[in-house]
């Protein structure tokens, strides 16, 4: 029994990523539009959330919960509702 629940966490991990790969990608195809619109501060900012995120997602695909704990920490709370509720909660725990 205990490692099936090992391979559902791992599982539900993999498929929180994946989910937080699509919401990032979503804020970079959010930030071209804002680009093509003619809004070049809204678009910059996004860019900036998207780096953000992208630093917080390579930290969790290297294991570093912790680096991507302190990250996370530092972003706006609009921003980190970007992070899957199920993954954030696994990054939160790591500290």
């Amino acid at each position: 029994m205990k490692k099936t629940t090992k391979n559902n966490a791992k599982q539900h991990l993999e498929r929180d990523i994946e989910r937080f790969a699509a919401n990032i990608d979503a804020l970079a195809r959010e930030g071209k539009r804002w680009a093509t619109e003619g809004d070049h501060e809204m678009a910059r900012q996004n860019k900036i959330d998207e780096c953000n995120l992208r630093s917080i997602y390579d930290a969790v695909r290297d294991g570093n919960l912790n680096r991507a704990a302190w990250l996370t920490y530092r972003l706006d709370t609009i921003v980190r509702d970007r992070i899957p509720a199920r993954l954030f909660k696994t990054i939160e725990n790591a500290i």
